[in-house]
């Protein structure tokens, strides 16, 4: 019986925490909270920072050629 395995990496993401940094529910008449060009209370938003933990799980180190440097995600 012969075992096949390939290896590569396999990046694993966790969420460690998630944080409101910004989250007011009252009218503040000269307070504008702007990110990104958008302003986050006229649409609503919530803004949020979030700690995440990358694990590479799979058989093979992470290096540059493993990434496309002109993807943004």
């Amino acid at each position: 019986m012969a075992f096949f395995y390939e290896k590569k990496p396999r990046l694993r993401f966790e969420i460690v925490s998630q944080s409101p940094v910004y989250n007011i529910r009252e009218q503040i008449p000269k307070l504008v909270m702007m990110f990104d060009g958008e302003n986050i209370r006229e649409k609503h938003q919530t803004l949020s920072l979030i700690t995440l933990r990358i694990v590479n799980a799979g058989r093979a180190d992470t290096t540059m050629q493993s990434y496309d440097p002109m993807d943004p995600g």
